[in-house]
């Protein structure tokens, strides 16, 4: 179901389609997003983002000088949680649900991990945060993907606000998080 495999398909592409028109002016010729409205109980989804970085200590390592993936687990769920948390203005419960977990790459003690989380799609009281951790190369400047999460939270809010993609690498991440949401 991934979407570099898999195009969206046609009910998905009419609610991005439906998405965008939603989020414009009036006038559709004013496509600045300084100009551009949401609907009522929503938020965009660049404004859910937080983001830490880490350094990797050898206590969190092995004897092999990695670190443990169950580490980079715990910190992307602290992460996520706490993502959660602001977005839905109170108390987050239950983790439902950790998908799609992806190690891509060995982190090394030292590393400098950068790791960044954003809501991707809500459902009534249910909120989906995705996080992508990077490694941190200082000397070149470059950020080389490690993992890929995907974290689904019960809150204590019923009527959670809908997130709104507002180009369309974020509405491939709400197509992405709805597919793992609703799979």
């Amino acid at each position: 179901m991934s979407l570099l495999k898999k195009p969206p398909t046609e009910e998905e592409r009419q609610l991005v389609h439906y998405m965008f028109l939603s989020i414009s002016t009036t006038d559709l010729t004013a496509w600045s997003s300084k100009r551009r409205r949401r609907p009522e109980n929503s938020v965009l989804m660049k404004d859910t983002t937080l983001q830490t970085v880490i350094t990797c200590h050898p206590e969190d390592g092995s004897v092999y000088n990695k670190i443990f993936g169950g580490f980079v687990m715990r910190k992307a769920h602290e992460l996520a949680s706490t993502t959660a948390s602001v977005f839905s203005r109170g108390h987050v419960g239950l983790c439902r649900s950790i998908d799609d977990v992806v190690f891509l790459r060995s982190v090394d003690i030292g590393d400098e991990l950068h790791l960044q989380a954003m809501v991707v799609y809500t459902n009534g009281s249910d909120v989906q945060v995705y996080v992508r951790v990077e490694k941190i190369n200082p000397e070149l400047n470059t950020y080389e993907m490690t993992n890929d999460f995907h974290f689904i939270f019960s809150t204590v809010v019923d009527n959670l606000p809908s997130v709104m993609p507002s180009d369309y690498s974020e509405a491939m991440m709400y197509l992405r998080g709805r597919r793992h949401y609703e799979g």
